[in-house]
């Protein structure tokens, strides 16, 4: 409402500033009203189906902050998958910074940091072997997970 207003209005003098080559890095993002749960995930849809990384959900009655906050919420799409751990790499201490993990979809190897999530519940060292659960948001061109985080132990079975 205002907001978008103000924004608009910042956007067209900063490109009017604009001297370097080329186009003017800053843009005005449209931004949609959602009624409804179902909406959102049509518009989410939409939005990752054409590439987009996700979609950022606003309080339309928010202040703009310039900070994380409760108005403003980042909504991505992940995948998860399962591996062992299979090694570890040192931390800037005598503890463990990360974890080897082979994957069993593809048996790639890479690190999941250890000072997070699951890899921290519970203290101490994972053991080598150990079944884990880890999400990403994608797989690089070689198969590997994309920005991994381990979300479960599989100490359960």
């Amino acid at each position: 409402r205002d907001r978008v207003l103000v924004m608009r209005r910042i956007v067209q003098q900063s490109c009017a500033r604009w001297r370097r080559p080329g186009a003017c890095p800053i843009m005005e993002v449209e931004q949609i009203p959602v009624r409804s749960l179902v909406e959102m995930d049509r518009f989410h849809e939409r939005v990752t189906s054409r590439q987009g990384e996700g979609t950022m959900l606003r309080d339309p009655d928010s202040a703009y902050e310039r900070r994380r906050s409760r108005s403003l919420r980042k909504r991505k799409d992940f995948e998860e998958a399962e591996g062992e751990v299979v090694g570890y790499k040192r931390g800037a201490s005598a503890q463990v910074g990360s974890y080897w993990v082979r994957d069993f979809t593809n048996g790639s190897r890479f690190a999941v940091d250890a000072r997070h999530g699951a890899a921290k519940r519970g203290g101490g060292v994972l053991p080598l072997g150990t079944v884990v659960t880890f999400k990403f948001q994608e797989r690089t061109n070689s198969g590997k997970p994309r920005h991994p985080v381990m979300v479960a132990v599989r100490d359960y079975e």
